[in-house]
């Protein structure tokens, strides 16, 4: 499957980036324009698990064994079709399995099913009957997860992150341009353009967390304004404030992803393992730009150690 992505829109005016520098100082991936071919990523082994009627694929890359320990880190992505959420995750070196949940593009369609607190627990003990029916020891069980996730998938991840059991096992927080939030009434209806809390707090909660150095969040956004609710660059500047940091603007030449003609890195905020990086783009294509380099937000996350 070929993906052929087209260019961004590239603003003129750049300001000092500010102070605000984790102790090690990280470089957001340039968002550079690529025709990719999926099935140069995918070998490996994918089949169809079913929870209770709602289906979803797990791959198992070439080669896959079991950790001699029996402890398996899991990565799961919401919102991308099979072939390409697979592609970004081998193309980034995945090692373990995989699972993708694509159920459509709007909210609902993720956050509905995930009201269920009781569902990625079934789909935790899904992947692991699958492991050892394919030969792992008995003693195999997921110990640590990985979240990627696209637009609409983040109804999933905000519902998950309400689990204080489940935050424990995640490990790493990878939001591509993916989290919204409605914003609150007034007593006679009116917009208040304010996030309500419920739609903040579980990210505030994990972003203070990899703040801390204990997880690793990176939320990318756009420059797309919805109508009627609050954008993910919105949220973005909200959660990192609330995680004791500040987005600013970045200065040309500050970076290769700063001068890229593509879609130009236009700010960033970074604290302890929290960063959130905005890049320019206020239309789909340009907003497909932040799945297509999952694999390289993922790098860079693995250059800088992070965690």
């Amino acid at each position: 499957m070929a993906i052929l992505v087209s260019a961004c829109f590239l603003p003129v005016l750049r300001a000092d980036p500010g102070a605000d520098k984790p102790k090690h100082f990280i470089f957001p991936p340039s968002f550079a324009n690529r025709d990719e071919t999926a099935g140069e990523y995918t070998a490996g082994d994918t089949v169809t698990l079913d929870d209770g009627g709602l289906p979803l694929t797990l791959f198992l890359p070439k080669g896959w064994t079991s950790p001699a320990s029996g402890e398996v880190e899991l990565t799961i992505h919401f919102h991308n079709p099979e072939s390409f959420a697979i592609a970004e995750h081998t193309r980034h070196g995945l090692k373990g399995p995989l699972v993708i949940a694509h159920f459509g593009a709007v909210t609902p369609a993720y956050q509905t099913h995930f009201k269920d607190k009781e569902r990625l627990g079934r789909w935790i003990k899904l992947v692991e009957g699958k492991l050892k029916e394919k030969g792992a020891p008995e003693k195999t069980h997921i110990a640590t997860i990985d979240i990627s996730s696209y637009g609409a998938g983040y109804g999933a991840v905000r519902e998950i992150l309400e689990s204080p059991e489940y935050v424990k096992m995640i490990r790493r927080l990878v939001m591509c341009d993916s989290m919204y939030a409605s914003y609150g009434k007034t007593e006679a209806g009116a917009s208040t353009r304010v996030p309500i809390r419920a739609h903040i707090d579980p990210w505030v909660a994990f972003a203070r967390a990899a703040a801390k150095g204990g997880k690793t969040f990176v939320l990318t956004y756009s420059q797309i304004a919805p109508p009627g609710y609050a954008s993910t660059g919105e949220c973005a500047s909200i959660i990192m404030s609330e995680a004791g940091g500040a987005i600013n603007k970045v200065e040309l030449d500050s970076s290769a992803a700063a001068n890229d003609l593509n879609c130009a890195l236009l700010a960033r905020g970074d604290v302890g393992n929290f960063h959130a990086w905005g890049y320019a783009g206020n239309d789909v294509p340009s907003r497909m730009m932040h799945p297509l380099h999952l694999a390289e937000i993922w790098k860079t996350l693995d250059r800088a150690g992070e965690p």
